[in-house]
């Protein structure tokens, strides 16, 4: 989680643009852009990775979590349509 006022400093960047000067990463596992920084955010919680006391488990929940994904989408296979 965050606070409000660090949640409403990543709003107004991307309401403004200033977001667009920042540098990215991207997650390895999801393959989704991180931004290096942000003014007015602590550059440690722009990734989850560094929120956690122990980067290791946080590499294993993602793991785990993106094996869900994948199981869960199984089930979908041969449904629908692709229009």
């Amino acid at each position: 989680r965050m606070a409000i006022k660090t949640t409403r400093s990543c709003v107004d960047a991307i309401l403004d643009g200033t977001i667009e000067n920042t540098t990215w990463t991207k997650d390895p596992v999801f393959g989704w852009d991180l931004p290096a920084s942000i003014p007015n955010v602590d550059d440690n919680v722009l990734n989850p990775r560094n929120t956690w006391p122990d980067p290791k488990d946080y590499d294993a929940a993602e793991r785990k979590l993106a094996e869900m994904y994948v199981k869960n989408f199984e089930k979908y296979i041969g449904k629908g349509n692709t229009d």
